[in-house]
Formats: C-alpha cells, structure tokens, sequence
C-alpha cells in the first residue's frame, strides 16, 4: 500500500478445529478480498496522485504554450515532483487526503533539509493537485490534504543595493568576462526590468529606429513598451557585435552558446542583480522627479484603481515622457556608478 509492503492479520479458526494445512488458503481468500477492496475504491493509476501530478504538469505546459512563454512551470513541478514530492507518487488520492498530519510531518522534514520556500512551494503544489483531481473525480472528498501545514513566514527579499554602493556594482561589472552577459546585467539596472522576462527577449523586439523595445508576455499580461536610452542603446550594440563575433546566429538577444537564452541572473559576482534593480531604478526615478504614472509605465506596473487596457493606451499616448525619463534615469545611474551624485 502506498509503495510499502503491509500486513493484516486475521483469525481464522482455533486448532484442531481447523489445522495447519487449511490456514494458507483462508489467507489467500482474505488477501484477495483486502485487494479488491481497495481497487474498487481506487479503481487504476486515475486514484493515484502521480497520475494527478502529471495532468497538472501537461496543463501547465498547455498554459505556457498558449502564453507564449517558456514552460519554465512545468520544469519547476517536475523538478518538485521528482526531489520533494516522491514519496507521495504511489499514493491515493483518498489516502492523501485522510492524511493531513502526515503531510504536515513531511512540510516540517522539508523545510528542514531544503529551506522554508521550497517547502510551502512542494505545499501549494500538492494542494493545487488535489483541487483539480477533485474537480473531475466527484468519488474524492473535498478536503485539503494540507490543512494541518502551518506555512512558514514570508520574508522579502533582502537583495537591495543602497545608492552609494553603486560604484562598488560598477567595478564588479566591469570584471564580468562576457560581453552578453555585461549587456544583459547594465541593460537590467538601466530599464529595471524584471530579469526572467529581459532575458527572452529577442531582435526581432529591439526597435532601435523608433528607440524602445518590447516586452512580451510579462507578468501583468500586456507587453510592456520599454524606451531605450543612449546608454541603453550602446549595450545593445555590445551584445549584438559580441554575437557576431562568436559567430553565434540566434533570435535571442542574450543567448548561450550551448543554445536558448540565459537563465541565471546571480553568478557574474555582483553585490546585486535581478529583481533589486526594479527598487534601485525606482530609487532613482523619484529623487529625479520622474512622474509617478510615468515611473509604472516604464516598469509594467498596474496601478491601484488602473485597468490593463488604460495602461495600454497610456504607453502608446506617453512614449516621449517615458523616453524622457527614461534618458535621465540612466544618466543619472550612470552618474553615481562614476562616484557622482543625484542632481
């Protein structure tokens, strides 16, 4: 059951009434009967949560497919499927959910030995496993298999760089060996940019003549319109000659060699990358004095009390202030990054 071998012990008869040599065959009636009970309650592989499991990964390929997006998802359940998420594969389904303590008990060893994010990720995937198969299986209970977690308590991340370290950010980024991967770093400081999303980027978005790039498919949904700087201009160049001159042929703006686009934004040895140049640029754009609606726009924000559809139009109506801005804002960094200060 569930993976493991078990035992059931039944009382058959008392000696001499019943003797040695009928007792396998009473066993053997008990066994099948232990068995069938369970299959006609679990009927195949459709009650086990390794069935579930895999349904949920192939819907969150379908998804990304239809986003067109990287299935990067799918790849993140399937890795949690394959290091956390063992142990339950031979379950049941029904049997999960009777056991909400010893999902608990599995949380706590997880966030021991793998930390406490990965933990209530494992958690939520799981949960969200449960949720669908009971949406077509009406023979399941609707109950939550996690309810006995008590999830850990989210931190922010702590990976901000205060202003005045930005000269110390330079000289890091100069030492980076990679011409790609120097564009790509400066080109995510200068837009604030969230990285997973810069990093597919491909030419055929880089719209040098009308002097902005897209964005598509980002978080918030629509494309985002991101106007491109001198500053920002030049590192574009850089990546551009740095793949011709490795003969590198790609639609993607910062590939790899061993083929797609970067993935990792945290291995060049910088005091900061990723998603902490979202708050310096920020930083930056409002001791500038960058009109707040103006500041969301270039960074793909939805504002408080703003639709999708009024920030679309507010990017194609607003592109000379958010080129604008854009121009100080670099300069601006560009400045502090060479020992100045904000003016």
């Amino acid at each position: 059951m569930n993976g493991r071998s078990s035992k059931v012990h039944r009382r058959f008869g008392f000696f001499p009434i019943m003797n040695v040599a009928e007792t396998p065959n009473c066993a053997l009636v008990a066994a099948e009967r232990v068995v069938f009970h369970r299959l006609k309650r679990e009927p195949g592989k459709v009650g086990k949560f390794a069935f579930a499991l895999d349904i949920y990964i192939e819907h969150a390929r379908e998804q990304a497919k239809k986003k067109e997006k990287p299935p990067s998802w799918a790849a993140t359940i399937g890795y949690i499927k394959r290091t956390h998420l063992k142990e339950f594969l031979d379950w049941t389904l029904s049997d999960l959910a009777a056991s909400p303590l010893v999902v608990a008990a599995w949380h706590r060893r997880i966030s021991e030995s793998s930390g406490p994010s990965i933990a209530d990720q494992s958690a939520r995937v799981l949960k969200t496993v449960y949720r669908r198969a009971v949406q077509a299986n009406r023979s399941l209970r609707s109950c939550d298999p996690t309810s006995a977690i008590q999830f850990n308590t989210k931190c922010r991340s702590q990976n901000v760089l205060a202003l005045a370290d930005l000269p110390r950010w330079f000289s890091a980024w100069q030492e980076i060996e990679s011409p790609i991967r120097k564009a790509f770093q400066m080109i995510n400081l200068l837009t604030g940019n969230r990285p997973r999303e810069l990093s597919r980027l491909k030419w055929s978005d880089v719209l040098t003549r009308e002097r902005y790039f897209l964005i598509r498919a980002p978080k918030a949904e629509n494309n985002i319109c991101v106007p491109m700087s001198p500053a920002i201009a030049q590192e574009f160049k850089r990546a551009r000659n740095a793949a011709r001159d490795d003969k590198i042929e790609c639609e993607w703006v910062f590939p790899m060699r061993s083929g797609g686009h970067i993935t990792r934004f945290d291995c060049d040895c910088l005091p900061a990358w990723g998603m902490a140049f979202r708050t310096i640029w920020r930083t930056v754009a409002a001791d500038c004095g960058v009109n707040e609606i103006i500041a969301h726009c270039c960074l793909g924000h939805i504002p408080i009390g703003m639709s999708r559809e009024c920030i679309a139009h507010l990017n194609s109506s607003s592109r000379s202030e958010m080129r604008a801005a854009q121009g100080l804002v670099s300069r601006q960094m560009l400045a502090l990054m060479k020992g100045g200060s904000l003016v």
